[in-house]
């Protein structure tokens, strides 16, 4: 059984509507899964500014601790030599 031109020419039409709906139905499930991760992904932020702003109530709260200055350097008395410093040495006399 031969067919027509006209009826292979429709055939190869069908595969290629068919290939096209194909796709299309792909890309639509791969956008509604990027969606869904895009929603996903803001209510995640949400909940973690909401995270940072609680931390930062808190922080807010505390009571605030005088600063500390920063420890002032002693110079060495006159009496020490300009050698090592600290213990003597071992075995030897001071």
């Amino acid at each position: 059984m031969q067919q027509d031109p006209e009826a292979q020419g429709l055939h190869a039409l069908a595969r290629l509507l068919g290939a096209q709906l194909a796709d299309q139905r792909r890309l639509e499930e791969q956008a509604e899964r990027q969606a869904q991760l895009a929603r996903e992904n803001q209510r995640r932020i949400e909940q973690l500014n909401e995270r940072l702003e609680a931390v930062r109530a808190i922080e807010r709260s505390l009571p605030t601790r005088p600063r500390r200055e920063p420890p002032v350097a002693i110079p060495p008395s006159p009496t020490q030599s300009s050698g090592a410093r600290g213990a003597p040495p071992r075995g030897g006399t001071p």
